[in-house]
């Protein structure tokens, strides 16, 4: 759709040269709104899949770059071990979640995964690193099935 409008401002500017105002404007409009409306279909693919009780699922329209800068922008980090995987927390229904996005290489898209939040013991320095192994335990035996 959005190439559609390029087109018509761009066909269109020949015959009403106004309308090169017009096409300069929308393309401003998309460059200013790409991370709002980039970050409005991810949550909006997780919403769904939180109200299908799905906890796991492959997103054929979701490119991993666009999930990992949501990710990102929601304080996620990329595993350092495996450069194609990022998680992040992302309140969904007022209640906050754990998110992990892999790249999906045989199909494409991404694979998503949702999980309850569990915060961390961070009352003590030992309690913080049993925190930190269970959270990491559940997630590796999560990815692992």
């Amino acid at each position: 759709m959005t190439a559609i409008i390029c087109i018509a401002l761009f066909l269109g500017g020949f015959f009403f040269p106004p309308l090169w105002l017009g096409l300069i404007g929308y393309i401003i409009y998309l460059w200013k709104t790409g991370k709002q409306r980039r970050s409005d279909i991810v949550q909006n693919h997780l919403e769904k899949m939180v109200e299908s009780r799905k906890k796991k699922a492959t997103v054929q329209n979701l490119y991993f770059e666009a999930a990992q800068a949501f990710a990102e922008d929601h304080g996620g980090h990329i595993f350092p071990e495996d450069q194609d995987t990022i998680s992040c927390t992302v309140v969904i229904g007022g209640k906050p979640h754990t998110v992990s996005f892999m790249r999906e290489r045989k199909t494409g898209g991404t694979y998503v995964q949702i999980a309850a939040y569990v915060p961390l013991d961070i009352s003590s320095p030992e309690n913080l690193r049993k925190s930190e192994e269970a959270r990491l335990e559940e997630l590796m035996k999560s990815l692992r099935q």
